[in-house]
């Protein structure tokens, strides 16, 4: 086997100096209340605005880490809970005035002997000759027209939510609700309903609309008012919610759902109606990623462990398992880890090598929905698949290449590479190769046969059809939902953009080195050599040459997540914290961020 040509040595910047920075006081209200209910060893997890998440273990008094603006909104939701419980959320949502100290989650153990539930409450107020329609989960629909108790026609099963919205106010009054919502455990009678009468003209209703701006490409806000009528907002601009309301009643706009890397602001959420409510803004923008170290300490070697006591000689590519393991090419050692969410280390030591002999210095990772690991290894020429057989167990097999210097195209051991190093595989087991040395991109089907996708061979940053456009040191490889290719050029410090025909364009950067965030072009990249995607199409960089982390959304416009651009091991939020020499890079179902940190020997996680 033999080692990857100086040329490369861009990838690996040699500088160390840790840049430190201070962190930020936070102002505002607490949100907290009580929890009761909850069996010994059992968890509950509760979630504020959709982002803010707190984990419960014991009964007592709860406070969310995070606190809320004035006159900011607040939704506390349940996020997940322990088998076989079920809890009721009470005075869960509200406008910050002051401290929040009055939410209620009451749990219980579900019943086995009873399958569904009551939902019924009271109605009071409600003018003789009035009607009121109320849906319960959005279809249940029960017409009342006199005080009194009510209960809903369909009974909801053990363990489900049950949500309570009017539907139809009735002429010349406004009514209420609380207690509308919770998760069904026993049958529900608290739920009530009060009407009021209205000095405005009974006939008259206004809508509610807002507008937003700041939204990723991609990304979608699920806005409620009232904490009933719903609205999906999928881009910038106006928008109006579906249900027009009285006169004199009351709107109440909140966040239910937001991006995982934006926050977002509301103003005028709430008041009177007394005309068309227009003046509702939701401003979103990026968050700074808090960065940790996940694993590794810093020195090099190929030690086992948890956290710290865990080390790594310098870590190339990453992915994620569907179990949610990190998959990380250890590429001094010549070694495939697994690190999982607690940062523990573990090496697949117990590999079996099938018509190949042993890894030498992989580089690129890709893992499959079977399972299945594709290694792209520069120094041997070579496309690994790796299928995992148990704990520290696997077979290798070699998927395509001949180990010699080459562009051939062909089955199996009849192609050729020169210094492979990124690898994508898409839904079909196809993987993609940012063959580097060659500055192509290639292709390989499930049987092992290669073809050439793009690329001249010749160095160059020329877009167009296939073989008509040309890369420079290609490096890091993802492919899209819709099957578009997005291609880290480390030579060019491009990221290109491959169409499912071949066409390939410039997504972002301006071709030379540099740091700038912007649109398109107007940004600048240093060496950028991996990337990883989230479903909504946003773009994460392990800008290698500058140590930063970058995140492009749909519209191509970049950001920089965190570094402080000097090399360095800090930990920290957005520019307080240092790489050196970041490589490879995955992503998470929760939107954390994880690479590595190469020529610190560390495994970094960044959350938002």
């Amino acid at each position: 086997m033999r080692a990857i040509p100086l040329r490369w040595s861009f990838l690996l910047p040699v500088a160390l100096l840790i840049a430190c920075g201070s962190s930020q006081g936070v102002d505002g209200y607490a949100i907290s209340g009580t929890l009761s209910g909850l069996p010994a060893g059992a968890q509950l997890v509760l979630a504020n605005n959709g982002a803010d998440f707190l984990t419960l273990r014991a009964n007592g008094s709860f406070v969310f880490p995070k606190r809320i603006s004035a006159k900011q909104p607040y939704n506390v939701t349940i996020k997940s809970i322990a088998a076989g419980e079920s809890c009721l959320l009470s005075n869960a949502s509200g406008t910050a005035a002051s401290d929040v100290s009055d939410i209620s989650v009451v749990c219980a153990s579900t019943p086995s002997t009873q399958s569904s539930y009551i939902v019924g409450g009271t109605v009071s107020g409600l003018a003789g000759g009035g009607s009121l329609v109320l849906l319960n989960n959005g279809s249940d629909a029960i017409t009342l027209s006199a005080n009194g108790r009510f209960q809903f026609g369909a009974s909801v099963a053990s363990g489900n939510a049950f949500a309570v919205s009017i539907k139809t106010q009735p002429t010349g009054q406004v009514c209420s609700l609380t207690n509308n919502s919770g998760i069904s455990i026993v049958d529900v009678g608290s739920l009530a309903v009060t009407c009021a009468n209205t000095s405005s003209t009974p006939q008259q209703r206004y809508t509610v609309g807002l507008t937003v701006s700041g939204l990723d490409a991609g990304s979608a806000l699920l806005l409620k008012n009232n904490n009933s009528d719903t609205l999906n907002v999928s881009a910038n601009g106006a928008y109006t919610f579906a249900l027009p309301l009285l006169a004199g009643s009351q709107y109440n706009v909140t966040l239910a759902s937001q991006p995982v890397w934006q926050s977002y602001s509301l103003s005028n959420p709430s008041g009177t109606v007394t005309a068309d409510v227009a003046n509702i803004a939701v401003s979103c923008s990026d968050r700074v990623a808090t960065v940790t170290t996940l694993a590794g300490s810093g020195a090099a070697g190929s030690a086992d462990g948890q956290g710290a006591s865990a080390s790594f000689n310098f870590p190339a590519g990453l992915g994620l398992d569907g179990s949610g393991n990190l998959i990380a090419s250890d590429y001094g050692d010549g070694t495939i880890r697994k690190i999982d969410a607690g940062g523990n280390v573990t090496t697949y030591s117990s590999l079996t090598y099938v018509g190949t002999g042993a890894i030498s210095q992989p580089f690129g990772v890709a893992v499959a929905a079977d399972g299945s690991i594709y290694e792209g290894c520069g120094a041997c020429n070579l496309i690994y698949k790796i299928i995992p057989t148990g704990t520290n167990s696997a077979t290798v097999t070699v998927l395509a290449g001949s180990g010699a210097t080459g562009s051939a195209d062909g089955q199996g051991v009849g192609a050729s590479f020169n210094s492979p190093l990124g690898v994508a595989v898409d839904a079909g087991s196809n993987v993609y190769v940012a063959d580097t040395g060659n500055n192509l991109i290639r292709k390989i089907d499930p049987s092992g046969n290669v073809v050439t996708l793009a690329g001249s061979g010749t160095p160059g940053s020329a877009n167009g059809q296939g073989t008509s456009a040309s890369f420079n040191s290609p490096a890091g490889i993802v492919i899209d939902s819709g099957g578009n290719l997005y291609v880290a050029e480390a030579g060019n410090g491009l990221i290109r953009k491959i169409d499912p025909s071949g066409n390939v364009v410039t997504f972002a950067g301006s071709g030379g080195p540099g740091s700038a965030d912007g649109q398109g072009t107007s940004a600048s990249f240093n060496a950028p050599t991996g990337l990883a995607i989230d479903g909504s199409g946003n773009i994460y960089v392990a800008d290698s040459g500058n140590n930063l982390i970058r995140k492009i959304d749909r519209n191509a416009n970049v950001v920089t997540l965190a570094g402080s651009g000097t090399a360095g091991s800090a930990d920290g939020q957005g520019a307080a914290a240092s790489f050196n020499g970041p490589t490879g890079i995955a992503l998470d179902g929760s939107g954390n961020v994880y690479v590595t940190d190469q020529l610190n020997n560390l495994i970094r996680k960044l959350s938002p």
